[in-house]
């Protein structure tokens, strides 16, 4: 990792970790529709998803270390591009930004099947500028300012640099006596 984009995150990591979240997000969805099915609400729609969605990505984001559990998983987090921690307000912003064109569907703008294809349309050039753009920085990476990069490797273990033990330390048997004194005495 000689130059700065070789902390970036690649594109394998970034849509594996989308992967394992879609799976989070579309389980806590049905758990969210069942429990409206509970108290007689429908809330099957996209916009409910898109909430669950921007809740589930800015909420992991902002208050859990930076990362979604894809991103746990993955080994790679979401960063500002100046090197630091997202805002909780930035961190919102970014997920609200991917999350709007699905609150889009169930609305009166365009037709649903139109609002669906331009998320779909919006994700395929999201993909491709994952894999291509120079530090695979998506839209909303572009207009919340942040960077998702590699974790760094856990650290092996170091023993420590003294004993470990001491002479009244029984853990390694009975401390050897010591030789009789020859001196005549």
């Amino acid at each position: 990792m000689s130059t700065a984009n070789g902390f970036i995150a690649p594109p394998f990591k970034r849509y594996t970790a989308f992967f394992v979240d879609a799976v989070a997000v579309l389980l806590i969805f049905a758990m969210v529709v069942v429990l409206g099915a509970a108290v007689e609400r429908n809330l099957q729609r996209w916009d409910v998803f898109a909430i669950v969605y921007a809740l589930y990505q800015g909420g992991m984001v902002a208050h859990h270390t930076d990362q979604t559990f894809g991103r746990y998983l993955t080994g790679v987090t979401v960063m500002t591009r100046e090197g630091g921690r997202l805002l909780a307000a930035q961190s919102y912003y970014r997920a609200m930004v991917r999350a709007m064109p699905l609150a889009l569907v169930e609305s009166d703008v365009l037709p649903g099947e139109w609002t669906f294809g331009a998320w779909a349309i919006l994700m395929s050039i999201e993909y491709r500028r994952i894999a291509t753009a120079p530090q695979r920085r998506t839209l909303a990476d572009v207009l919340a300012q942040t960077l998702v990069i590699n974790l760094p490797p856990p650290h092996t273990h170091r023993a420590p640099a003294g004993p470990m033990f001491s002479k009244e330390d029984r853990e390694f048997g009975v401390p050897p006596k010591s030789p009789p004194r020859n001196d005549g005495g």
